[in-house]
């Protein structure tokens, strides 16, 4: 099910493009938000000591081969 958020950044594609992904940085965490298709939604959460770019590229390389 897609998130709120997510469908208020599609509203905005036609000017800017697609989102690649989201992320919020809590006081405990981060929250990542990737879109996998049209109607799904991958939801990662990392501790603040991990590097989330890296998380997201080596994300966004398993999505590509599978």
């Amino acid at each position: 099910m897609y998130h709120e958020e997510w469908d208020t950044r599609g509203k905005l594609s036609h000017r800017i493009d697609d989102a690649k992904y989201s992320m919020t940085v809590y006081e405990k965490v981060n929250q990542i938000t990737i879109p996998i298709d049209k109607k799904n939604l991958l939801l990662l959460s990392t501790e603040l000591s991990v590097k989330p770019l890296e998380i997201i590229d080596k994300t966004f390389e398993l999505i590509k081969n599978n």
